[in-house]
């Protein structure tokens, strides 16, 4: 894509807020990985190819696209917008070791993110990134967006680095997580090793009262028990315990009243 198809141009007060990439002087590749840089597409998710181990990195993309085609907002320079190929003979392990292995990546530089069940990362209450993983046949493809600098807090929207005067270059954090992800992939890791971490100290909400909203749309007010090996959550409503495997918490408990009430009266 022709590097002058997306020009933008911030203030000179805003320069320290981006990390402009010069494309020329980009490494080929990253822990064994191709690097296929575009400063702007659509999504990565529609520019990956299958057949070799590539990342495919963009700087901004026009139709971001989350869970279930939600939309992820993208801002040029202030985040890290990624499509990772990786080999899938023995299928990738799933989810919550991708997520192990960006909480890996990250927590040396924020001590204090969770996981957002079920594919989220958060910075107090605002969310900073967001984990897809996509299985075709022999291969597999981890998607990650995560805001570097960008926050908006009036939406919920955090960043990994709030002081954006003050981050580490995006190249040194994207070998930095793809080294994590091999770990993952190629080393065997106690599943109960790795949930009781992220039950310890980085699941959001855990043993709260919370908003949730099953896959066909039914919200309810429900407690957060316990995150199982297979991915699922177990939660609790008038003393029955249910195990979820799709779904998302929407609300904390503060807002819950906004939502359920409405729900009464249809």
């Amino acid at each position: 894509m022709s590097q002058d198809y997306f020009e933008f141009k911030p203030s000179l007060s805003e320069l320290d807020c981006y990390d402009f990439i010069d494309a020329n002087a980009l490494p080929s590749d990253i822990c064994g990985y191709r690097l296929e840089y575009l400063q702007v597409c659509s999504s990565t998710l529609d520019c990956y190819r299958l057949g070799q181990r590539k990342i495919y990195w963009a700087d901004y993309q026009t139709h971001s696209r989350g869970q279930k085609g939600r939309v992820w907002k993208s801002v040029f320079g202030r985040q890290i917008l990624l499509s990772i190929v990786i080999p899938n003979q023995l299928r990738y392990k799933g989810l919550l070791y991708l997520v192990y292995a960006i909480l890996q990546a990250l927590l040396p530089y924020e001590p204090h993110l969770r996981y957002k069940w079920p594919n989220d990362l958060y910075r107090g209450k605002d969310k900073i990134a967001g984990l897809l993983i996509e299985n075709k046949n022999d291969w597999a493809v981890l998607s990650i967006g995560l805001n570097t600098t960008y926050q908006d807090l009036l939406c919920d929207i955090g960043a990994l680095w709030p002081d954006q005067r003050h981050h580490v270059n995006r190249i040194t954090l994207i070998r930095t997580m793809i080294q994590e992800i091999e770990k993952t992939h190629h080393t065997t890791i106690d599943p109960e090793t790795m949930i009781n971490f992220l039950k310890e100290h980085h699941l959001y909400a855990l043993g709260e009262q919370l908003c949730f909203e099953s896959h066909d749309g039914v919200v309810q007010e429900k407690r957060f028990l316990d995150l199982n090996i297979d991915g699922s959550i177990v939660l609790e409503s008038l003393c029955e315990k249910k195990s979820f495997y799709s779904g998302r918490i929407i609300k904390d408990k503060i807002n819950l009243k906004n939502i359920i009430r409405p729900l009464a009266h249809r």
